[in-house]
């Protein structure tokens, strides 16, 4: 009577564990057949993305040529000279890409050192030092620029 419960036990155990394996499987298929396969959706946005950016970008570099256009006209409607604004740029714009890239270089190299030397994560110690020092060096920029047009 005992080996014929245990052996009723042993056959309904390998009957559960053979289904049971047997839906896993059909389910591990249904998800790769879900997941691995490629819609046509997938190639027509690799297609449209590109073409999207590029028309976008068309699209502001005519806005805003067609804003200075505009500009332009207006004021020589009202007698102005039209080149009036284009005097108004930096004097020595190599000093301040050079101090821009010089604070870049100090805030990654600031970056390196909090990265190795304490438990913040990588990408904040990079990001913020490159931000920070890049900022710090335009704004001396505006400092010496101010201080060239006093004297």
């Amino acid at each position: 009577m005992i080996d014929s419960t245990i052996d009723i036990l042993s056959k309904t155990a390998l009957d559960t564990l053979s289904k049971s394996n047997a839906e896993l499987e059909h389910a591990q298929k249904i998800v790769e057949a879900v997941f691995s396969s490629k819609s046509p959706l997938d190639s027509l946005v690799s297609i449209l993305v590109p073409i999207a950016m590029f028309a976008a970008l068309f699209g502001i570099v005519y806005v805003i040529y067609q804003t200075r256009q505009k500009e332009r006209l207006a004021m020589i409607e009202k007698g102005m000279s039209p080149n009036a604004n284009e005097g108004k740029k930096s004097t020595s714009p190599v000093l301040k890409w050079g101090l821009l890239l010089a604070g870049v270089g100090i805030g990654l190299f600031v970056g390196n050192l909090l990265d190795q030397y304490t438990t913040l994560d990588s990408d904040v110690a990079y990001f913020g030092m490159t931000f920070l020092f890049g900022g710090g060096g335009l704004i001396s920029y505006y400092l010496i620029q101010r201080k060239m047009k006093k004297d």
